[in-house]
């Protein structure tokens, strides 16, 4: 399927059995390791989120409760830790140290993100809905 003009393919889980895209929104690869900036793709707010997932037939923003079912590691899914655009200043920060991955979930004024390091995983983090974080779109 063509996604922005990139050619994408889906990847079954091993440890929930559901579907994902094999790679974040934007990329021009599957990511080799947890670093490969080719593997980052765009940073999106939220709303530019929401907006992609409209646009693929039968794909959707995963739930908090899907990224934690995940039980999430590299090998498993691929997912780069890109770190985040800054809402205030447009910088990335935390490249190649943490991953942030938009949920299709809000709380009030923020939306929910999958939060990662190398160490911890949170499924459930609140930000800002104007942060750009990582697409990773899951199969109806």
């Amino acid at each position: 399927m063509k996604i922005l003009r990139l050619k994408y393919k889906t990847i079954k889980s091993p440890t929930t059995g559901r579907i994902w895209l094999d790679r974040n929104i934007g990329a021009s690869r599957v990511a080799e390791s947890s670093t490969d900036k080719l593997a980052y793709g765009h940073y999106l707010t939220h709303k530019e989120a929401k907006a992609i997932a409209k646009l693929v037939k039968g794909f959707r923003l995963p739930t908090p409760e899907e990224f934690k079912a995940e039980q999430l590691e590299f090998n498993k899914l691929k997912m780069p830790m890109p770190g985040y655009r800054s809402r205030t200043d447009g910088a990335v920060y935390r490249e190649g140290s943490r991953g942030r991955y938009w949920s299709g979930s809000v709380s009030g004024p923020d939306a929910r993100d999958l939060h990662f390091n190398s160490s911890a995983t949170n499924p459930d983090n609140t930000s800002n809905r104007a942060f750009g974080c990582s697409v990773r779109l899951i199969k109806n």
